[in-house]
């Protein structure tokens, strides 16, 4: 026998051998219990709901909902059109459905175009509107500065003009 070899070892007896298989003995009689047990099982298929994304407009189907941007309208449009126009026949309830997308599609395009007029515009002429709206202020306040006996008719008059000038300056075109 090696001198490197113990006498227990020899004979295949080792005191970590027999402490597992006293606990897989336990374990198979059910008198141990792993702390790993004591948890619930993980069910995969009860947290998937529960792990997934809501999107934004969840509340409709994806066919009723209308394109953000102006390009996808205008090719929606068209393709309905050509649908439409088309020789197939189809349900009437499917015409039906079709032209009320057609109607809600072109009043989103003007609602989308005039949006962009409106933006262009209000970038185009932010600097004019600013220096009008403070030229307004700027006789407004030399005008409340002056004292109430010395202002007559003609005063008054001009400042409500200057306040309608002022409200037109900062309100039209519409702020986007």
């Amino acid at each position: 026998m090696p001198k490197h070899q113990s006498s227990s070892s020899a004979t295949g007896y080792n005191k970590h051998q027999s402490a597992k298989n006293s606990q897989l003995n336990a374990q198979s009689q059910g008198e141990y219990q792993d702390h790993r047990q004591q948890r619930a099982p993980y069910n995969r298929d009860s947290n998937r709901d529960n792990n997934k994304k809501k999107k934004k407009n969840d509340k409709e189907p994806a066919e009723y909902r209308l394109p953000k941007g102006l390009s996808k309208c205008k090719n929606e449009i068209r393709s309905l059109n050509r649908l439409l126009s088309s020789s197939q026949l189809m349900p009437s309830t499917k015409r039906l459905e079709l032209e009320r997308r057609l109607k809600a599609l072109t009043l989103r395009q003007t609602q989308l175009s005039s949006s962009k007029v409106d933006k262009t515009n209000a970038s185009r002429y932010h600097g004019v509107k600013f220096i009008e709206r403070k030229k307004i202020l700027r006789r407004l306040a030399q005008i409340d500065k002056k004292p109430e006996e010395q202002q007559v008719e003609e005063v008054k008059q001009e400042k409500k003009s200057l306040l309608v000038d002022l409200n037109y300056t900062s309100y039209y075109p519409d702020q986007v």
